[in-house]
């Protein structure tokens, strides 16, 4: 049985360069999803603004829907964890 390492494009071993680009490539990724949500998150404020008619209000609607959107996966997630460690099944047999 063959082992194979990890490779580059040009099929020798990663290097340091190869992960120092790999970073960068990774944070401004990162960067450019926070950036794109912090823009979306001020646009809904000013829709919502017009609606509700003060913006303390609409910043509070605002993060009240995204706290209860996080609130909705990681409960699904965390009980997805639970049934997978107590070995529930998925569906119960009659």
């Amino acid at each position: 049985m063959s082992t194979r390492l990890a490779t580059n494009s040009k099929g020798s071993p990663p290097t340091n360069a190869d992960s120092t680009l790999l970073s960068g490539f990774v944070a401004a990724c990162f960067f450019l999803s926070g950036a794109a949500g912090l823009v979306y998150q001020v646009i809904w404020v000013r829709l919502i603004d017009k609606v509700i008619g003060g913006a303390p209000f609409a910043v509070a609607a605002v993060l009240s829907v995204f706290m209860a959107g996080l609130a909705n996966l990681y409960s699904l997630e965390f009980f997805r964890l639970v049934r997978e460690r107590l070995n529930y099944p998925h569906k119960r047999s009659i």
